[in-house]
């Protein structure tokens, strides 16, 4: 944001005093540049006066704000499947596995795979693979309610581009959770042959649905696909969710990119956040550390008691902890191992440990240091 804040004033002092401004459009956007630029042609620098040229600038700066601040359009988190912090290469149905998103499937597990430039404009997408014998697939994420609830009695729409091996019927919908908030089941699916697209039928019942829709893209073509819905006035949280309609066939493909839930009834551009922004907004739901920055007090036992840290992002609740491998830990004198917790203290800000170790020395510090084989994760996905 500072960058662009200083483009804003550059431009003004260009229009003002003179001389020239290289702006690329890999560097800004190109609707904001042309708008600062041409509220500058309009007046004739040799007559400004003070309050006009504080109107100037307050007006670029406006506009870069506008254009830049990393807001939430898009109400789909890693729309573009560019983050994969469980590295995950398979999936089972009603799992997660690229963030935010998980797995819906009719009898078997997946393949997972991030692709890499398979058109342009889109440098990431999803392919979900079918190893086994034809089955339907789907992929599906739930909008936390914070950022759902807004949005009652209000217009979205549902865009995003997809492609599958085959010439086949790809479905996709909004869906409402008028429950409890962030409280959803998130295996939407009744019925996978049924073909009546409502609650109780290949809906689960009690799930709102929307709108609903469908195309038939060309064997492995990009095609673009829009949804608008309007949302009821309870709804808690928003699911959308691409899936087959018919079998995908074994070694078939189905990819799905520039995934984009927003107001209005018209689908607009892809909103593309900062690659660092989106990581953020997923570790609100899950984080991974292969060496967490943990530390405690070693008490009789021994144990590394209260063994924890505070978490660099705030997660939507108090998430559930797991741990594969082995924390190397260092007392200040002798190094020892955990390989599982006794105890575990945990809210959405700060997690905390009891571990059972041995060789430490009661009332040393217990840290770990960079080493080891564990994976420490925390999900608070919905």
């Amino acid at each position: 944001m500072r960058r662009y804040l200083l483009l804003a004033i550059a431009l003004a002092s260009t229009a003002l005093y003179g001389g020239s401004l290289d702006v690329r459009q890999d560097v800004v956007d190109g609707q904001a540049v042309s708008t600062v630029n041409d509220n500058f042609r309009r007046l004739d620098t040799n007559k400004l006066d003070k309050r006009q040229t504080n109107a100037l600038i307050d007006d670029a700066v406006d506009t870069a704000v506008a254009a830049y601040s990393t807001g939430m359009k898009n109400r789909l988190i890693n729309g573009a499947f560019a983050i994969n912090q469980r590295s995950t290469n398979s999936a089972t149905d009603d799992v997660y596995h690229v963030d935010r998103w998980y797995a819906l499937t009719q009898t078997s597990s997946v393949t997972i795979a991030v692709g890499s430039l398979q058109e342009n404009g889109q440098p990431t997408n999803l392919r979900m693979g079918q190893p086994g014998t034809a089955q339907r697939i789907g992929v599906a994420q739930i909008i936390e309610d914070d950022n759902s609830q807004d949005l009652r009695g209000s217009s979205v729409t549902l865009s995003a581009r997809v492609r599958c091996s085959s010439s086949q019927a790809i479905r996709y919908a909004i869906l409402e959770s008028t429950q409890t908030p962030d409280t959803v089941t998130s295996d939407v699916v009744n019925s996978w042959t049924n073909t009546t697209f409502t609650a109780g039928q290949f809906f689960i019942a009690g799930i709102v649905v929307a709108g609903t829709g469908s195309t038939t893209p060309t064997a492995n073509t990009w095609t673009s696909i829009s949804l608008t819905a309007t949302l009821s006035s309870d709804v808690d949280n928003i699911i959308v969710f691409f899936w087959t309609e018919g079998t995908l066939a074994q070694a078939g493909t189905l990819d799905i990119g520039k995934a984009q839930l927003e107001a209005g009834d018209t689908a607009t551009a892809f909103e593309r956040r900062p690659y660092g922004t989106e990581l953020v907004l997923c570790q609100r739901h899950y984080q991974i550390y292969t060496q967490p920055p943990m530390r405690g007090a070693v008490t009789g036992g021994p144990t590394c008691a209260r063994f924890g840290m505070v978490l660099p992002v705030v997660m939507s609740y108090a998430p559930t902890a797991s741990m594969v491998g082995t924390l190397p830990v260092y007392d200040g004198a002798v190094t020892s191992t955990i390989s599982s917790f006794s105890a575990s203290y945990l809210s959405a800000s700060v997690v905390e440990f009891d571990a059972g170790t041995s060789g430490l020395t009661a009332g040393r510090p217990c840290v770990v240091y960079q080493a080891g084989t564990a994976a420490l994760t925390l999900s608070s996905e919905l």
